[in-house]
């Protein structure tokens, strides 16, 4: 078992009935990353009072001695001793929720894969999910964003091409986060997980470079061939969706990214980086 902390005990609330008994103990049980201890046994030394934490650490003792010399706290084999008086932490901790609502968008760039010459475009994304904590560090966080994105890339196979889409999309990720204890107040995350998109609108603009002899047979003419056409004739597609960033009582802050395929064309992938701001509820 990881090494106990005591958070808080704070004696209040000495009762008339007698001057030997009637203090109240009350506290939060921690471990050393901050994360409840649930389930250890709380016991005033030299005397039969004891509790049980609950599940958010806390305990609760009364009728105490008014002169108390230490605390036991027993979890599974282990035990340690505490003695009085007991440090009083006033911070306020990021004890994770079972279950919390969160908002988030995000600003950053799209480019193609597998193209001879792409360029960075914007992309953007903003909308919400739930965070539902599974274990201890671990948490699966669905979610659904309004997704944008604009490429541009450049391919030479049959001839000089150049492809510029602007995509909306209806973004589905499906994260599971790993949360490590920075500090009392802040958590470290790494997530990961697939997504889907279901395309809503967008543009696909093709520029293509045509090669051409001159009359004389000497050199060459070029002329240009533009198409422009509907996005979605294939609306639905996914890849693989990442996160890397910290959290705190509300707000977080973190780089996010996909790599997927575009719903048009499904041979021509793509990848995104975004820096993204949510807040938790």
């Amino acid at each position: 078992m990881k090494r106990i902390i005591i958070l808080a005990i704070i004696g209040l609330c000495i009762s008339g009935a007698s001057m030997a008994q009637g203090q109240k103990l009350k506290g939060r049980l921690i471990d050393k990353d901050h994360y409840p201890v649930k389930n250890a046994k709380v016991t005033v030394k030299g005397t039969n009072l004891s509790t049980t934490s609950d599940k958010d650490g806390n305990f609760f003792i009364e009728d105490v001695p008014l002169y108390l010399d230490s605390i036991q706290v027993e979890k599974g084999r282990k035990d340690i001793t505490v003695n009085t008086p007991m440090k009083i932490s006033m911070g306020r901790l990021v004890i994770d929720k079972r279950f919390s609502w969160f908002v988030k968008a995000g600003v950053g760039v799209s480019r193609f894969l597998g193209a001879d010459e792409t360029k960075d475009k914007v992309s953007f994304h903003v909308g919400g999910g739930v965070d539902i904590k599974m274990a201890k560090h671990w948490s699966f966080q669905p979610a659904a964003y309004i997704a944008y994105r604009e490429m541009e890339g450049n391919t030479w196979y049959y001839s000089d091409e150049t492809t510029n889409y602007k995509l909306t999309y209806l973004e589905i990720p499906l994260l599971f986060a790993y949360k490590f204890r920075l500090s009392s107040s802040m958590n470290w995350v790494i997530a990961a997980g697939p997504y889907v998109d279901c395309g809503i609108n967008g543009d696909i603009r093709d520029v293509r470079k045509l090669y051409n002899s001159s009359p004389d047979g000497y050199g060459s003419q070029y002329t240009y061939e533009t198409e422009e056409s509907e996005a979605f004739g294939k609306r639905f597609t996914g890849g693989a969706a990442y996160s890397m960033g910290v959290e705190g009582r509300h707000f977080t802050f973190s780089l996010t990214g996909r790599t997927g395929w575009t719903s048009w064309r499904r041979s021509e992938g793509f990848t995104n980086l975004e820096f993204e701001i949510g807040y938790k509820f």
